[in-house]
């Protein structure tokens, strides 16, 4: 489940939607969590952290250990939990997109 730098460019360029969601970085993990919460409900989708909501691919610079810790945190934040795989892409020396791939769900949480 590899996401190459050209797609990452292609689906910057198409925009958000229902399943694709950007986050110029790492946000509020509550928002993140209510984010793929939502995404589960219609089928799963993706979050890119490291691009902008107007689709600019900035990448994003991601401390040891700081995806793990934010992922428990929204795993923590919503009932049922939405269990996401984290797939990391550099996009620039140095930064990255983390692409969390959301799984769909059986409704509404």
């Amino acid at each position: 489940m590899t996401e190459a730098l050209e797609t990452i460019d292609r689906i910057a360029k198409a925009g958000e939607s229902a399943t694709v969601e950007f986050k110029a970085g790492l946000a509020d993990a509550r928002k993140l969590a209510e984010t793929a919460a939502g995404m589960a409900t219609v089928g799963g989708g993706k979050i890119y952290l490291g691009i902008t909501d107007a689709g600019h691919v900035k990448g994003t610079v991601v401390g040891k250990g700081e995806i793990e810790r934010l992922v428990q945190q929204m795993n923590a934040s919503v009932e049922p939990r939405v269990y996401i795989d984290i797939e990391r892409v550099e996009v620039i020396p140095g930064r990255e997109v983390i692409v969390g791939h959301v799984p769909g769900g059986e409704g509404p949480p």
